[in-house]
């Protein structure tokens, strides 16, 4: 596997999420994301500055932002990405979720939005949108039902991407 950059060497954590890695700086006030990685892909971003994940506490109606820019490399490659990276999260929802077999009650839904925009020595290549939402409960601490989206360039969700 490919040996985390020395950027993420001041992260006390880190997120696994299928092959994506998210080495994170965590405290009582929230989540920075430093760095990210796909370890299959052997690709990983690597930012300026941290990327705001989430902050604490976190209910219904609060909302942040977060931007960053840095860079997208390949192992055993130069060839690299400039990236620029903006971050949209709302606690936009609260109600009863009915999943199959159980009923919850107080879910928090929080939407995230993330855009993407690369370059490369100086021109545009290309951009995506990813719409995440995760819905909370205060029983579990992590999210009981998450559903990602990307957004086509036209605006509309590609129904075909739900992960």
């Amino acid at each position: 596997t490919m040996a985390p950059a020395i950027e993420y060497s001041n992260t006390n954590s880190c997120l696994v999420e299928d092959d994506l890695q998210c080495f994170l700086r965590s405290s009582k006030d929230g989540l920075l994301v430093v760095g990210e990685r796909m370890a299959g892909a052997k690709v990983e971003w690597v930012y300026d500055n941290p990327l705001r994940k989430h902050a604490y506490p976190f209910a219904y109606g609060d909302n942040f932002t977060s931007t960053t820019s840095g860079q997208q490399r390949y192992q055993g490659s130069n060839y690299v990405f400039d990236l620029t990276v903006s971050v949209s999260t709302v606690a936009d929802g609260q109600g009863t979720l009915i999943l199959p077999g159980t009923t919850l009650h107080n879910a928090l839904r929080v939407k995230t939005v993330r855009q993407t925009n690369y370059s490369h020595e100086g021109n545009d290549a290309g951009s995506y949108t990813v719409e995440t939402y995760r819905w909370y409960v205060a029983s579990h601490r992590y999210p009981v039902l998450t559903l990602n989206f990307n957004r086509k360039a036209d605006g509309s969700l590609d129904r075909k991407s739900v992960v």
